[in-house]
C-alpha cells in the first residue's frame, strides 16, 4: 500500500492520471485509501517452487486475472509501474502486452532473487533462473528493450539479475513512503539507549533469536532497553505466538508489540530508536535489499545487522553500523554489545549518512514520464505515417497511367 501511495503522490506532481490494481483480499480500507482494483489472488510469498507446472499455470492465472481487472481495453496507459515484481508476474504482463499494438513504457523493480527463500539453492537454481529468461525474454518480445527499465535495492542482486537476464539493472531502492521534511537527527547520547527492531516477523528476519540474545545483553547493560514489533499475522511465521510470549515475559524493558502499526505509529518507533536491529537470516538476504534499512539510513539511525547482507554494506562501509559476525544469539548479542561501546562514533556517522541521502524517486519518475511521452509521441507519427502512406496508395489506384515521352 505505501509503495502505491507514493507512486501516485509523486505521479500527480507530474499531472499523471494513475490506476491501481492489489491483492484480491485487500482490506476494504487499503482499497478506500489506495484507490485500488482487487486483482490478484497469489503472492510471491505464496510459492512453493515444488512443482515444473506450477510457473505457467500460475502466470496463465495472473494474465487472465489482469485481463479481467483491465477490462476489455486491456493494458490501456502509457506507463506501467510495477514496484514488487517477479517472473510469474512478468510472465503474466507479457501474455497480455503481447495483444497491445502499443505496448507500455515499464518500469518495475526486482526486491528479491529468482528464489525468495532459497536465493543460492543449487537444486532450486537451474530452474528458477529459467523460469526467469522465458518471463523476460517474452516481455522484451511484447514491449522491447528500450521501453524496460529495471531496478533493484542492492548492487549485489542487480548484477545477479543483470548477467542472467542480459540486460541493464540499476540500482534505487522501492517506492518507500512519502516523506515530509527532516529535521535534522539528534544527540540522543545522554538518554538510554534504545534498539528498535520493528516489521513483518517473517522466519527469515531473525525474530527467533532475540529471546536468547536480548537475555545476554540485559545481563550486562543495565540501562538499556528494547523495542520489539513484529507482525505476524499473514506473515510465514504465523504460528510463532509463543515466541513473543517469550519475549514480553523478559521484563520491563523490553515492549512488545504485534499490532500493524499506522504510519505516525511507525514514525514514532523510528524516532525512539538509537539502534535498528535487522538479525536478518544472511542465506536469504545475501543480495536483498531492506526497506527499513533504507529508512534509518535517511532518518541517520545506526544499524545493527549481518555482515554478509548486501543491504548492510553502506552501513558497515559508512562507519553506521554494527556487524553480525556469526549468525545466532550469541553472534547477535556480541553486536548489540559492540553497538553500545561504540554509540557515540555510530551516532556521528549516521547523521552524516543522513545528511548525504538522497531520494532518487522523483527524478526517475520524472524520466519515465517523458519517456513515455515521447514514445506515444513517436507512435502517433508512425501511426499516422503509415496511414498517409495507405491512402496514398489506394489514391494511386486511381491515377491514369504516366505516358512515356515522345522522342524527340
Amino acid at each position: 500500500m505505501n509503495a502505491a501511495l507514493r507512486l501516485a503522490a509523486e505521479l500527480a506532481k507530474l499531472e499523471v492520471e494513475t490506476a491501481c490494481l492489489a491483492s484480491a483480499y485487500a482490506e476494504p480500507e487499503v482499497i478506500q485509501t489506495t484507490g485500488c482494483v482487487p486483482c490478484f489472488t497469489r503472492s510471491v510469498y505464496g510459492r512453493r517452487y515444488d512443482q515444473p507446472s506450477e510457473f505457467a499455470s500460475g502466470a496463465e492465472q495472473m494474465a487472465a486475472e489482469l485481463a479481467l481487472a483491465c477490462g476489455p481495453r486491456g493494458i490501456a496507459g502509457d506507463l506501467l509501474l510495477l514496484p514488487c515484481a517477479d517472473q510469474m508476474l512478468v510472465q503474466a504482463v507479457a501474455l497480455l502486452l503481447r495483444q497491445r499494438l502499443r505496448p507500455p513504457t515499464l518500469l518495475l523493480w526486482l526486491l528479491y532473487p529468482p528464489h525468495f527463500q532459497r536465493p543460492g539453492e543449487p537444486q532450486s537454481s537451474s530452474n528458477v533462473e529459467q523460469e526467469c529468461r522465458t518471463a523476460f525474454g517474452q516481455l522484451v518480445d511484447a514491449v522491447g528493450k528500450g521501453r524496460l527499465r529495471l531496478f533493484c535495492e542492492t548492487a549485489a542482486l542487480a548484477d545477479d539479475y543483470g548477467k542472467l537476464l542480459s540486460l541493464d539493472v540499476g540500482v534505487v531502492p522501492g517506492p518507500a513512503p512519502a516523506r515530509s521534511p527532516l529535521e535534522p537527527p539528534t544527540d540522543r547520547s545522554s538518554t538510554a539507549p534504545t534498539i528498535v527492531c520493528l516489521g513483518y516477523a517473517n522466519r527469515a528476519k531473525g525474530y527467533a533469536l532475540l529471546p536468547q540474545a536480548i537475555v545476554a545483553v540485559l545481563e550486562r547493560h543495565r540501562d538499556v532497553r528494547f523495542l520489539i514489533h513484529g507482525v505476524t499475522e499473514g506473515s510465514d511465521a504465523a504460528d510463532q505466538a509463543a515466541l513473543f510470549r517469550q519475549l514480553a515475559e523478559l521484563g520491563p524493558r523490553v515492549s512488545v508489540c504485534q499490532d500493524v502499526l499506522s504510519r505516525a505509529d511507525y514514525e514514532h518507533r523510528l524516532a525512539e530508536a538509537d539502534f535498528l536491529l535487522l538479525p536478518y537470516d544472511p542465506e536469504v538476504y545475501r543480495t536483498r535489499g531492506s526497506g527499513i534499512f533504507s529508512e534509518a539510513e535517511r532518518l541517520g539511525i545506526p544499524v545493527i545487522a549481518p555482515a554478509a547482507c548486501a543491504f548492510a554494506r553502506p552501513a558497515l562501509d559508512g562507519g553506521w553500523g554494527s556487524p553480525i559476525e556469526r549468525y545466532d544469539a550469541e553472534g547477535v548479542a556480541q553486536a548489540i554489545a559492540n553497538a553500545l561501546a561504540n554509540r557515540s562514533a555510530l551516532a556521528e556517522q549516521a547523521r552524516t549518512a543522513a545528511g548525504e541521502c538522497r531520494d532518487r524517486l522523483p527524478r526517475l519518475l520524472q524520466e519515465m514520464v517523458a519517456a513515455a511521452a515521447a514514445e506515444r509521441h513517436s507512435q502517433r507519427w508512425r501511426w499516422l505515417r503509415r496511414i498517409a502512406t495507405a491512402m496514398l496508395r489506394s489514391a494511386a489506384r486511381y491515377l491514369p497511367p504516366r505516358r512515356n515521352p515522345l522522342p524527340r
